[in-house]
């Protein structure tokens, strides 16, 4: 029988010396989680990740994900996803063949009134407005 005063307590986490290591590790799995919203936001043309879907991917709960985001990118979860959001709003209105009703629900939006709100909050026009600029902007081109 052991004497209880012999047993040594450890944290819960690790030992001295597993620490850094662990916490390397730790460091790379949360970098590759992020990676993968990161390589999904910058290269997929589906429907964009609110934060809680993008934390789903990451395999990390959003609120968790919301601050190793920020610590591994610089920037929150919506400043680095807005310019490919906008990019991708301002390329589907220039497509002549979509109304402005099916840019709304290809962009996730719950109806064109949420859309166009949003259009003149975050890019400064309504979405009609925004489609008659790129048009100038093309005749001015040609």
């Amino acid at each position: 029988m052991r004497n209880s005063s012999t047993i040594e307590i450890r944290s819960p986490c690790c030992s001295p010396n597993e620490d850094s290591a662990s916490s390397s590790y730790s460091q790379y799995r949360r970098r590759l989680s992020i990676a993968r919203v990161v390589d999904y936001v910058r290269h997929n043309e589906g429907p964009f990740l609110d934060r809680d879907m993008a934390a789903l991917l990451a395999g990390l709960s959003p609120r968790y994900f919301t601050s190793v985001f920020k610590e591994v990118m610089g920037v929150s979860y919506s400043d680095f996803v807005f310019p490919y959001f906008a990019a991708k709003v301002r390329r589907l209105l220039a497509d002549p063949t979509l109304t402005i009703k099916q840019v709304s629900v290809k962009m996730g939006f719950e109806n064109a009134s949420n859309f166009a709100t949003w259009c003149r909050k975050r890019l400064g026009k309504n979405p009609s407005a925004l489609r008659a600029a790129q048009r100038q902007e093309k005749h001015k081109s040609i």
